[in-house]
C-alpha cells in the first residue's frame, strides 16, 4: 500500500475510534412493541451523554421496527433479527455493541436518568471488568400497580467471583441477585467481552435462561464484581415477564397431567 493512503486510513481509523461511545445500552425484544418505547425514553433521558442504543429486534412482525423506526435520534440503532431463541438474541446483543462497556436494558424494564453516570463515576473511582448493581420491581400484578424500591446507600464493593457463586448455592435468591452480574442489571468491558469469545464455548449467553447464564461465564471469566450498592434499574413488568409465563405453563401441564 502506498505511504499516503496508509495515513489516510490509519486517519479514519483513528476517527472511528474516537467515535466509539463509552456505553451501549442494548435492548434485545420480542413481539413486545408497546412496550419499548419506554425502554428507549429511559436510555434517550440518561444524564451521561456517550452512550449509544442498540434494538435486537426478534420480532415475528414489523410492529417493533416501526416503533423504533419512529425515533430520529442518531443514538439509536435497530438489528432486525427475526426467529431466534432468547439466548441468540441476546447473544446479537453483545455482537452489535460498539461501547466500551456494555449493558442489557429488557424492552419491558427502564433505566433512571442517573444510571449510566453513576456506573460512569463507579468505574473512575474503581475500574473493574464487570459491575452490577439491585434493581427496583414494577409489579403489576397488584391493583394498582406498584414499584417495590430497594433502599441502598451507593456504596462500591468488589466481590470475589468465586464468593458471588458461593453465595448463590447457599443463599436465597433475592439476596444473590443483586450481586450476580446477570446483564440486565450489570455491565461489562469489551476486554472482557473479547476474553469471553476466546474460551471454549465463546458465547456470552448459553442457553436456556441468558441472564443467569451470562452471569455464570462473566464470573468464570474474571475475579471480581464491582456492586453498586444503588438501583439504576426498575425491573418489570411482572405481567409480561417470560419466566413467569414458563411457570404459569409448567404449572398448567402439570394439573392437567394430575
Amino acid at each position: 500500500m502506498l505511504p499516503f493512503l496508509r495515513g489516510v486510513r490509519q486517519q479514519r481509523t483513528r476517527k472511528m475510534q474516537k467515535k466509539l461511545p463509552f456505553f451501549t445500552v442494548a435492548i434485545p425484544t420480542k413481539n413486545r412493541s408497546f412496550l419499548i418505547q419506554r425502554a428507549i425514553d429511559s436510555a434517550l433521558l440518561q444524564t451521561f451523554p456517550d452512550f449509544e442504543i442498540v434494538v435486537i429486534d426478534n420480532d415475528d412482525t414489523s410492529a417493533t421496527q416501526e416503533a423504533v423506526l419512529k425515533n430520529t435520534s442518531e443514538k439509536i440503532r435497530h438489528v432486525r433479527t427475526g426467529g431466534f431463541t432468547m439466548p441468540d438474541n441476546w447473544e446479537r446483543c453483545f455482537q452489535e455493541a460498539r461501547g466500551k462497556y456494555v449493558l442489557v436494558l429488557e424492552d419491558k424494564s427502564v433505566l433512571k436518568p442517573r444510571a449510566l453516570q453513576t456506573i460512569f463515576s463507579a468505574l473512575q473511582a474503581r475500574p473493574s471488568e464487570a459491575v452490577s448493581w439491585p434493581q427496583d420491581l414494577f409489579n403489576d400484578m397488584y391493583d394498582p400497580p406498584r414499584i417495590l424500591r430497594r433502599q441502598g446507600d451507593g456504596a462500591l464493593t468488589s466481590w470475589d467471583s468465586k464468593t458471588i457463586l458461593k453465595k448463590f448455592m447457599s443463599e436465597p435468591r433475592g439476596v444473590v441477585e443483586t450481586l450476580l452480574p446477570r446483564g440486565l442489571n450489570s455491565c461489562i468491558s469489551q476486554n472482557l467481552i473479547q476474553k469471553i469469545r476466546n474460551r471454549p464455548g465463546g458465547r456470552l449467553c448459553p442457553p436456556v435462561s441468558p441472564d443467569y447464564t451470562h452471569s455464570f461465564v462473566v464470573l468464570n471469566s474474571t475475579d471480581t464484581v464491582l456492586n453498586i450498592d444503588d438501583c439504576l434499574t426498575v425491573y418489570g413488568s411482572c405481567r409480561h415477564s417470560f419466566g413467569r409465563e414458563c411457570l404459569m405453563k409448567e404449572s398448567k401441564d402439570r394439573l392437567a397431567k394430575d
